[in-house]
């Protein structure tokens, strides 16, 4: 699995959780180990250096599932099966029924709560987006499904970037069948969420551009940046996206 390739491939994939007590307690090796790290300057790291202890990490528990956090292309809940942990940069998620985790990590991802993930989370300039605790709690998932559809089968076509097809199949089952949603509704939620992911993550694209440019030519905006709603609506209207 995913934690076992990481770990044959040397990845920085392991959390360091000793026993909350001060260093002269601690065994010789992890005594040495600290003093490794206080060598190499780790202590004086911002979140080393807040801590009581810095080599503590505070709240260390593990989740059924993790939420990310920050943004790219599409939101992403995944299963923990590994016994993983992490840091407060990824949101930890429990489930009063252990039994609903599965399909309710399938019908996350559906076109609805992406959309809303845009709508609600906080966009930055680099075209991240981010989802605060709050902002998480509040999105909407769909009733959870008896479906054949294979958690195996939504990992694998995300994985290969197909989120395309990973929200054709979940918005028959889940919006369609399940909220009883027409076919033109669940078709205009899509074109919200791709509609504002696109605005978002183009700003990266245009920030690239901007930098290639020569000085004199960065004051003149391009056409293409300055008439958006062309490339966005192509309707001749204001959208969501505008």
């Amino acid at each position: 699995d995913d934690a076992d390739q990481d770990r044959r491939a040397n990845a920085r994939c392991h959390l360091l959780f000793p026993p909350n007590e001060p260093q002269e307690m601690l065994p010789d090796e992890l005594v040495r180990y600290l003093a490794q790290g206080e060598q190499q300057t780790v202590h004086e790291g911002y979140k080393c250096s807040i801590r009581k202890r810095w080599y503590i990490v505070p709240s260390v528990s593990t989740p059924d599932a993790f939420l990310f956090r920050q943004i790219n292309r599409f939101p992403k809940l995944v299963l923990n099966e590994t016994a993983a942990t992490s840091t407060d940069t990824i949101h930890r998620v429990r489930f009063r029924n252990k039994d609903h985790a599965r399909p309710a990590i399938a019908a996350f991802h559906n076109s609805m709560t992406f959309a809303f993930t845009e709508v609600l989370g906080r966009s930055y300039g680099g075209g991240v987006l981010e989802l605060e605790p709050n902002e998480a709690d509040n999105l909407p998932i769909p009733p959870l499904q008896e479906t054949n559809i294979m958690l195996e089968t939504l990992d694998r076509l995300s994985r290969s970037n197909d989120i395309a097809q990973v929200l054709d199949l979940t918005d028959h089952v889940y919006l369609r069948n399940g909220l009883g949603l027409a076919t033109s509704d669940i078709d205009t939620l899509r074109g919200i969420w791709e509609k504002l992911s696109h605005r978002r993550t183009s700003r990266t694209f245009k920030r690239r551009i901007a930098s290639t440019l020569p000085a004199s030519g960065r004051c003149r905006p391009s056409p293409l940046i300055r008439h958006r709603s062309l490339y966005l609506a192509n309707d001749g209207q204001r959208s969501i996206a505008d």
